[in-house]
């Protein structure tokens, strides 16, 4: 790769430049043209280098990945990926992990030189990093293989083996141009989360109590280490939200005797998170909805909680970081009485 400096003079490239950047779809169609990036500036570690062309693949479900060579080979490229619905035409914070959403990927983009991968950040919770800074837009047409991608102020430090060499890199990316289109089915389609994810940990339940508290008032504990001093808690009251959506960002009415829902995370001797419907504190949830369906009488469970995002203040009730929280399990708790 190598400095680049490029000045378009003639105004008709201009504008073949804006007619080529207008149209923007949300299916896919095959075309076998080989196409060629009208415009182009990508920088990585502070090297320029000119695209020699580009791949769209895409499926039904609006996932793509987008390559984009930067040598004649298929070794070196530029890889951004996301879902049409999730991503396009929006600003995305490459620091931001995300709620895996089923069907759909979340955004990530790496890097390959000479066939190794130097860098890979992701938004999925559970595999690779986030950058240390840099926003990210991507406009796509699937149809016409159409793109305008920037990324500004890209930083990452690698991760140290395949997806990554251990380095911290910047990238910088500013190019528009026409990918040769590829549907396909063989994609992978991103699994939903089984179990329990707390940001890039996942978490396995290894068993569960039912605490009966009395008035119809419960709280599960769902038990991720051996020793049980790692759990996620659920306090809920029957009547009020068992096999009901429970919107995690809205407080709820105080009634006398009954509890409000309580969603919290233990780990050792200190609580991550604490996010609460109590209008007695500000302890909501950013994000989320939470369902669950407990048997009181026989122990079996079922919870799920989509889109969980909290920010906590460092106190009893967190450990002042933002956190991202997907559930989906199912059990058999041992009932107790308080």
């Amino acid at each position: 790769m190598k400095k680049i400096k490029t000045i378009i003079r003639r105004p008709g490239l201009l504008l073949a430049v804006g007619i080529a950047l207008t149209a923007f779809a949300a299916s896919c169609s095959k075309n076998e043209n080989t196409e060629v990036p009208l415009a182009a500036e990508i920088i990585v570690d502070n090297t320029g280098g000119t695209p020699k062309n580009a791949r769209l693949e895409c499926d039904d479900n609006g996932n793509f990945a987008l390559l984009i060579y930067t040598e004649s080979d298929e070794n070196n490229f530029i890889r951004i990926q996301g879902n049409t619905a999730t991503h396009c035409n929006k600003e995305i914070d490459l620091t931001a992990k995300e709620n895996p959403q089923a069907g759909k990927r979340t955004w990530s983009v790496d890097c390959r030189k000479n066939g190794k991968t130097l860098f890979a950040g992701s938004g999925d919770p559970q595999t690779m990093p986030v950058f240390k800074a840099g926003k990210l837009t991507v406009d796509l047409d699937v149809n016409t293989g159409n793109y305008n991608v920037t990324l500004a102020g890209g930083k990452i430090q690698a991760a140290n083996g395949d997806n990554g060499d251990g380095k911290e890199h910047t990238l910088h990316i500013k190019t528009a141009g026409k990918a040769v289109v590829k549907k396909t089915t063989d994609m992978p389609k991103p699994e939903p989360v089984k179990g329990i994810a707390v940001d890039s940990e996942k978490l396995t339940v290894l068993s569960a109590e039912l605490l009966d508290k009395g008035k119809r008032n419960f709280m599960l504990y769902l038990y991720t280490s051996a020793d049980k001093k790692d759990y996620i808690r659920i306090v809920y009251n029957m009547d009020r939200h068992n096999n009901k959506e429970i919107d995690l960002t809205k407080k709820e009415e105080s009634q006398s005797g009954l509890y409000n829902y309580v969603v919290e995370y233990k780990k050792g001797d200190k609580i991550v998170f604490t996010g609460a419907g109590s209008p007695d504190f500000n302890l909501l949830f950013q994000t989320g909805k939470l369902k669950f369906n407990i048997d009181v009488a026989e122990g079996d469970y079922s919870v799920t909680l989509t889109n969980g995002k909290l920010q906590t203040e460092k106190s009893i009730f967190g450990d002042g970081n933002e956190h991202i929280v997907t559930i989906d399990t199912t059990g058999k708790a041992t009932l107790k009485k308080s």
